[in-house]
């Protein structure tokens, strides 16, 4: 999803040939050694201009904080939130409830919820078959500690007999001994995979990114646990309605072929987008106004009291630099306004606020792009980051006050997912739901 936009680079401790050629096909792939001191040459690598991303367990709060020390953005991906992480941003596309998370920086951004799934590629824009061969699969992945994939296959062919089953057999399934009939893959690619599963109607897996693979292609999905971490997740998918649940698959789940609840469809069409913005934002400063320097806040008031920006905001009226830094003193200790720069080196780029914060309910917020930067997917980009930083209070709602003569911003507030709520001679209100 960053590739044609970033220059990325994947470091793993002694890759396994089935790395090494998924890998190849996206960036230049650096294998570190095994040993307990592996993570430290990483570390010596990094330059200080780079965003760094952690996917695994025992990346500790001290590794995070050398990471940082380093001058890099820190993004970690986590779905267990035990420990404070000291990273930039979170990404957990399993969670809901921001609660769940410590965030040691007080301006950190949690990227919570399904549509933050890192799905593969091929999984962005499936071509579901329209005959569908497979009236089911069974998947577990490629580890399946517990042996569910034998067990799942035969329950399935037990309550469906003579139905067309395809089972993908990871590295995990150790019997390999499967019901007659049954369509046996392994090793699988993910345009393999994803070609599959759009060939299945329903598909029996563990609520992972197995199950996010399987909704994106459009199949009926029904989905259980069998580790602890993947709890939060089981919560999120049922709470949504889009799986049948099937509970603690290693006590057999709660298996009924019969079940006919209409289930909720998922669209993971956007997530693409959502990243590219997500990571195009953490490439800029993103400063509390209240953390300014001097020249940063001098930057900022010219370009907010320029005319063309001054007769699109809701006082039009000129004001002076030292009317600009009273307005930022005043926001020292008050939580219901938060406002921040964007800045492109020394350049300054836009600037979002937040106000009429309800802890737990919404916020109003506004934004603004400096005419330089305009029509580069900032304003796209801004909106998509800062939400990750409100909705650690809860907020899950949006609300926007924009001028009816505003065209433009009308315009780029649909497109965001914001609806009309309202309007008057002056203003269209619009709201958008972000939790």
């Amino acid at each position: 999803m960053l590739k044609d936009d970033f220059e990325c680079t994947f470091f793993t401790c002694s890759p396994t040939e089935y790395q090494v050629r998924e890998v190849s096909r996206v960036c230049p792939l650096v294998a570190l050694p095994s040993e307990d001191h592996a993570l430290r040459p990483f570390l010596d690598m990094l330059d200080g201009d780079e965003i760094v991303v952690l996917d695994n367990y025992f990346f500790d709060r001290e590794y995070q904080e050398s990471v940082r020390s380093k001058g890099c953005v820190l993004v970690c991906i986590d779905d267990i939130h035990t420990r404070t992480f000291a990273a930039d941003m979170v990404i957990s596309p399993f969670v809901t409830d921001p609660g769940l998370y410590r965030l040691a920086a007080r301006d950190a951004f949690l990227a919570i919820g399904l549509r933050h799934s890192p799905l593969r590629h091929p999984f962005l824009s499936p071509l579901p078959s329209k005959s569908r061969r497979f009236e089911w699969l069974v998947c577990f992945g490629g580890s399946d500690p517990c042996g569910l994939t034998e067990r799942y296959s035969e329950a399935v062919c037990s309550a469906y007999p003579g139905a067309s089953v395809a089972v993908v057999a990871g590295d995990g399934c150790v019997r390999r001994s499967f019901p007659e009939g049954v369509s046996v893959y392994e090793s699988l690619d993910a345009t393999q995979m994803a070609a599959l599963m759009s060939d299945s109607r329903k598909v029996l897996c563990p609520v992972s990114t197995v199950c996010c693979e399987a909704l994106a292609c459009g199949c009926e999905v029904y989905a259980g646990y069998y580790v602890d971490n993947q709890e939060d997740a089981y919560k999120t998918f049922t709470a949504g309605e889009y799986i049948h649940p099937l509970g603690d698959l290693r006590l057999g789940g709660t298996f009924d072929p019969d079940d006919g609840a209409g289930l909720k469809k998922l669209s993971f069409s956007g997530v693409r987008d959502t990243f590219r913005s997500l990571f195009r934002a953490l490439s800029l400063q993103i400063i509390n106004y209240t953390d300014l320097t001097r020249d940063m806040s001098r930057k900022v008031w010219e370009a907010r009291n320029e005319e063309s920006v001054r007769r699109c905001m809701t006082n039009p009226a000129p004001f002076g630099f030292d009317s600009h830094c009273a307005f930022v003193d005043g926001l020292r200790g008050d939580c219901s306004r938060l406002y921040f720069a964007f800045f492109d080196g020394d350049n300054f780029v836009g600037s979002y606020d937040f106000t009429g914060i309800i802890d737990g309910e919404s916020a109003e917020r506004g934004l603004y792009v400096a005419a330089p930067y305009r029509r580069m997917g900032i304003a796209s980009a801004m909106e998509s980051v800062m939400e990750c930083l409100i909705v650690r209070r809860g907020v899950r709602r949006l609300r926007a006050e924009v001028l009816k003569s505003n065209g433009n911003s009308i315009s780029f507030h649909r497109a965001a997912g914001y609806e009309v709520l309202g309007e008057d001679d002056e203003y269209v209100y619009m709201v958008r739901d972000i939790l």
